[in-house]
């Protein structure tokens, strides 16, 4: 499939100047089979196949509002948005003494200034969009998407108490005991996330 789309992708550029919108379609699709691809295997069942599934839903809903405003200017307000955000999290990189490991300075350089000159790149603190992910799956039609895939899976990034307990805590049997929480002796394997994320990708 991804080779597949790589070459629609060719076949449909009709230049090779930016284009945010033929380019920014297909960066989703091809973002979504990969995270898909990440999913199988243990992922399936664990944190990081909640925390994927999330980002899946995510990525349909701005796709999906993005489709349905069809407004070019829009998409290439999307693409400056990450734009700046590749500069703004360099920018604090080059300033800080423990920059991480996972993150290559070399590679947000080249993203900041892909597009033009970082100089005149922007950097946007608010929303990309001006309205927040549920709005926009309201306008977009995928409000069935946010409902299902973006809250709970949400704990599981941020860390919320019920997303963290299912993971790592059980149910104590001992009948003498007021069925308190003890941690969980094996892996909690979770629900499988990767049929899901075929309908999400499907769509």
């Amino acid at each position: 499939a991804l080779d597949a789309l790589s070459e629609h992708w060719l076949k449909t550029s009709s230049t090779t100047a930016v284009d945010a919108v033929h380019e920014g379609t297909f960066t989703f699709v091809l973002y979504a089979l990969t995270c898909l691809l990440e999913m199988l295997g243990h992922n399936r069942r664990g944190i990081a196949g909640r925390l994927l599934l999330r980002t899946l839903a995510e990525c349909r809903i701005t796709l999906a509002y993005l489709q349905h405003k069809n407004d070019p200017e829009l998409w290439a307000k999307f693409r400056k948005y990450g734009t700046g955000q590749a500069k703004l999290i360099l920018l604090k990189l080059k300033e800080s003494a423990r920059p991480p490991h996972s993150i290559s300075i070399e590679t947000l350089e080249r993203l900041a200034n892909e597009d033009v000159w970082q100089e005149f790149v922007d950097i946007d603190l608010g929303n990309w969009a001006g309205i927040d992910l549920r709005k926009m799956a309201e306008e977009s039609g995928t409000k069935d998407v946010y409902d299902a895939h973006y809250g709970w899976n949400s704990g599981f990034a941020h860390g919320h108490w019920a997303a963290m307990r299912d993971v790592t805590l059980t149910t104590c049997l001992n009948p003498l005991h007021r069925v308190h929480r003890i941690p969980a002796a094996d892996e909690r394997g979770l629900g499988d996330v990767v049929p899901d994320a075929l309908e999400i990708v499907e769509a």
